[in-house]
This record gives structure tokens, C-alpha cells and sequence, in this order.
């Protein structure tokens, strides 16, 4: 049994398009963050671009369009009263009617919605998935939950979402945390709203992203958003990493393992293997490396 359990996860792991990401998994609950005071999500509205992504799964050209729309809700009678006078108008016909028309029950109501687009890794075309957006507190709306249909896992994704700091013109420091089976799955993104942030942004967004890094044990990489609407130089630069919005070391490279393709003496080029991926999950103090396809 507890290799068929094994045995499926490894499965579903190597199900994903991701080349080399690292999912860290943390137990318990998504630990609670304090949001941001007098957050305006009219003001927040727009295109964001992601500039840098806790748990990085190889996404290039991440953006981030919050929009908003008026939608008709139904309401039903909320007091005993109401639900006297609809009983009374079916005993008495004469009687006004509560509700005329069932457009009578509802009221237009501003909904938000969220459309996150990227090209995933060694991916050659951009997805794009609209989520819509519920609010956790009455209080707060810098407190959300997203709902995305397919996201990584081809499955119905959950997230919580929350505005940690924000000046709405320049950047936007957001907090994303996602329940699992082995507990929650933390992350956060520093977006803003032109493709790359100047250096004074840059300076003064580095001891918060430092400190927020420490504080809750994740780490900032760098989203590449150039050449996002050519697909030619897309492929070009697909093994090319992104300059960090915020400054700090430079990461290690990690070398091209593709195979070379050479003439044999027969004038037929040789079959290529296949290009393995390697993934990290890190649950706790435990680590596992998966390296996929198996043979």
C-alpha cells in the first residue's frame, strides 16, 4: 500500500511542466499575516507585472490584471416579515406582490476578478486563466481568495491572496498561501506595474523583501519579462535568467543538460534521448529529488 501511495505521487509529480522548480511544503495552517490598513482594491485595479516569485516554477512573463464588474445577485428576503407578506400574497391574490418579476430580486453588485497570464517552462505559447476573487474579511479587502480553474495542477486551484504593501503606481508586495494534503504551500510576489522597477524602487524595496524573506522562510527569484510578445526570442532566451528587480547575490547558473545533436557516419544524426527534469519537494526537514522520465 505504501508504495502504490509512493508511486502515485511520483506519477502526478512528473505530470507537471516544470523543468526544475522547488515546492516547499510547510505543515499546519497558513500562517496568519497581517494585512495591509486601508487598502483601496479600486485603487489596486489594473495590469501588475511580477518581477519576482517565491517557490519560482520556471513561469516567465507573469502578469497579474485585477478588474471589476457590476453583476446582477439575487437577494431573498432576509426578516420573518418578508416571509409573512410572500405567504400572504399566496392566500390573498389581491395582495400586492412582494416581487413582481424575478429581476425584481436583484440588485446589481460589483464583482472582481483576476486574470493571470505567463509562459510556463519550455512552454512556446502563453496561458492565460481568469480567477475570481471572494473576500475573507468584511472589515479588510486586502484579503482575498482566488479561485483559478486549472492553474499548475490542471486542477481547481485555491489561494489566499493578501496585499501586504502597496503605493498602487509603483509595487506591490502580496502574501499567497494554498492548503494541501501535507499542509499549506506558502509563496509571495513582488509586482509592479511596468515590466522592470528603477533603482530607487529597487533601494528601497530591498530591506522589506530581505526582511519578509526571513520571516516566513521563502525566497524571491526572478520572474524574466522582456521579449514577452515574441515567441522567436522567447526560445532564444528560454534558458536566459532575468536580471533581479532587487539587488542582491547573483544565483548560481545551472548548465544545459540537452542533448548535441552530431552527423554519424551513416549521414543519419543519432536519436536523442530524452531530456530529463528534475524535481525538488522539501516537506519539512525531508527531501526528495525526483528525476523524470524514469528511463
Amino acid at each position: 500500500m505504501f508504495r502504490f501511495i509512493v508511486f502515485t505521487i511520483l506519477l502526478f509529480l512528473a505530470g507537471t511542466n516544470h523543468a526544475a522548480s522547488l515546492h516547499r511544503f510547510h505543515s499546519g495552517d497558513c500562517p496568519r499575516i497581517e494585512p495591509m490598513a486601508n487598502f483601496n482594491i479600486d485603487r489596486f485595479l489594473g495590469e501588475w507585472f511580477v518581477l519576482e516569485n517565491a517557490n519560482d516554477n520556471g513561469q516567465v512573463c507573469l502578469r497579474e490584471e485585477f478588474n471589476a464588474s457590476q453583476e446582477a445577485v439575487v437577494v431573498m428576503p432576509k426578516h420573518d416579515e418578508n416571509l409573512f407578506d410572500m405567504a400572504r400574497n399566496e392566500l390573498e391574490p389581491t395582495g400586492r406582490p412582494k416581487y413582481e418579476t424575478e429581476d425584481d430580486m436583484k440588485i446589481m453588485e460589483k464583482a472582481y476578478y483576476v486574470k493571470r497570464s505567463y509562459l510556463p517552462f519550455g512552454g512556446r505559447q502563453i496561458i492565460s486563466e481568469t480567477g475570481k476573487i471572494s473576500f475573507s474579511s468584511n472589515t479588510s479587502q486586502s484579503e482575498m481568495e482566488i479561485s483559478l480553474p486549472y492553474a499548475e495542477t490542471g486542477m481547481l486551484n485555491i489561494k489566499h491572496y493578501e496585499v501586504i504593501s502597496t503605493d498602487y503606481d509603483r509595487f506591490a508586495l502580496v502574501w499567497r498561501c494554498q492548503k494541501t494534503i501535507f499542509g499549506h504551500r506558502r509563496s509571495a510576489q513582488l509586482m509592479s506595474r511596468r515590466s522592470e522597477l528603477d533603482e530607487k524602487s529597487q533601494q528601497e524595496l530591498q530591506s522589506l523583501i530581505q526582511h519578509f524573506e526571513a520571516q516566513h522562510d521563502i525566497k524571491f527569484t526572478p520572474v524574466r519579462q522582456t521579449n514577452c510578445n515574441e515567441v522567436s526570442a522567447l526560445e532564444a532566451q528560454e534558458s536566459t535568467s532575468s536580471t533581479p528587480m532587487t539587488k542582491r547575490p547573483p544565483s548560481s547558473s545551472v548548465a544545459d543538460t540537452s542533448p548535441i545533436h552530431t552527423q554519424d557516419t551513416n549521414g543519419e544524426p543519432p536519436k536523442s534521448k530524452n531530456k530529463k527534469k528534475l524535481i525538488n519537494i522539501e516537506i519539512g526537514s525531508f527531501q526528495l529529488s525526483i528525476s523524470y522520465p524514469f528511463f
